[in-house]
């Protein structure tokens, strides 16, 4: 039998375990799902097809399963949903489509029908992560305390994340004429509180390109951690407001330091640019006649999957790291193309997560190199879980900043 009509096999025999509930999505669901040819193509780049060799663990395999569940109009329990949850939502397939699969939005798609038949997990570990994440930072500190042990390893990177700025006495005020271009710096749920060091050096930096930066705790979430599980409501709302937001006040661009946060916004509003930040400030470092210092460095750059689809790609990051003189950089020769990280995926499936983790975790180590760098906090986190102090996960920003220091210093 071949694999994808195994894979429908599946989805048929198991789903007289379900009881029917007719999902409100399920038409826009089969007609993106029917334009998959099951030519296969995406198999050779889906990290967890990669990891086990499964069909069902594969794009093609988990189109089968959707169309299966959608054409009996039965809620996806068992076997079958735990296929559909281990999906990454990396979107690496989405490239290698022929047919222009829009599998992201179809997985999305899929978890908003499943959500509202309460088949997902994120109904319960899921629930009180995003609530955790996108409530009132006092609230959100006491919740975090109270998990960090629960949380093990990811708990341990969390209290080893680097606090310290490396503008921290360098304050640049810089020209705050209106006739400034505005920047609306996007602090992100995890960002704004584990990576202030980070946000800081951002606007320190922005200021000597010659922007103008704001600042905002009216900003709390871009939505996407709603969005992929399957909260459609929450996550409409919050769009809409970050939309709302974003168009007051003439602002001239909207900048984030988790790349997942800059894809999401970039997918959801269309008036007002959106951008990663080592892709604006890629854009205008060249023009600024700012010069980095020497950081001798081997640095491992690992580029997230929210950074190539659908981010700027790696071009950015490589700029700014050749930038920087002294600082000799590489990409991973191993893995399987995502580090498992995948927002609230390494807390709902933390086995996967470590397995999809460990070939890097291994060249990482066997490399004996400086630091890795990643432009998304939540992958930060997951690699800097599996290390020790002694291979800090940075920021290529924070990298920039650093050098720019030292040549002033100097």
């Amino acid at each position: 039998m071949l694999p994808w009509l195994s894979a429908c096999y599946v989805a048929a025999t198991l789903s007289a375990e379900y009881g029917r509930e007719q999902a409100l999505g399920s038409e826009s669901i089969s007609n993106e799902a029917d334009k998959c040819v099951k030519c296969g193509l995406c198999l050779a780049v889906c990290p967890t097809y990669s990891l086990l060799h499964v069909e069902t663990e594969s794009p093609r395999g988990r189109v089968a399963l959707m169309q299966a569940v959608v054409d009996a109009g039965e809620a996806a329990e068992g076997r079958l949903a735990a296929h559909l949850d281990h999906c990454l939502s990396c979107r690496r397939c989405e490239p290698a489509c022929p047919s222009g699969v829009a599998y992201g939005a179809l997985m999305d798609d899929m978890r908003a029908l499943r959500f509202e038949q309460s088949s997902l997990p994120t109904r319960g570990v899921g629930r009180w992560l995003r609530a955790m994440l996108t409530g009132r930072p006092f609230g959100w500190a006491v919740g975090l305390q109270r998990i960090l042990p629960a949380l093990g390893r990811w708990g341990r990177a969390v209290k080893r994340w680097p606090r310290g700025t490396f503008s921290n006495g360098m304050n640049y005020v810089g020209d705050e004429s209106s006739e400034r271009p505005l920047v609306l710096l996007f602090p992100g749920c995890v960002s704004r509180h584990l990576d202030t060091a980070l946000l800081d050096d951002t606007e320190w930096l922005l200021k000597r390109l010659g922007f103008r930066v704001r600042r905002s705790d009216e900003l709390r979430c871009c939505g996407a951690l709603h969005r992929h599980a399957g909260d459609g409501s929450r996550a409409e709302r919050l769009e809409t407001a970050n939309r709302a937001f974003f168009e007051r006040d003439g602002v001239h661009a909207v900048v984030s330091i988790a790349s997942a946060c800059a894809a999401h916004l970039h997918e959801t509003n269309r008036d007002v640019p959106v951008f990663e930040v080592s892709d604006f400030i890629a854009r205008h470092l060249p023009e600024s006649g700012l010069k980095p210092g020497t950081l001798e460095l081997n640095v491992l750059l690992h580029v997230p999957c929210s950074q190539q689809y659908p981010g700027p790609g790696s071009d950015p990051l490589e700029r700014l790291l050749t930038s920087i003189p002294g600082v000799n950089w590489h990409y991973p020769e191993s893995g399987f193309g995502c580090c498992g990280a995948a927002g609230s995926y390494m807390f709902r499936e933390p086995e996967m997560a470590a397995r999809l983790l460990q070939p890097l975790l291994g060249e990482i180590r066997a490399a004996a190199v400086d630091c890795v760098v990643s432009t998304n906090i939540g992958c930060a986190l997951h690699i800097a879980s599996g290390l020790d102090d002694a291979t800090p996960v940075r920021h290529p920003i924070s990298l920039l900043v650093e050098a720019l220091i030292v040549r002033n210093e100097g």
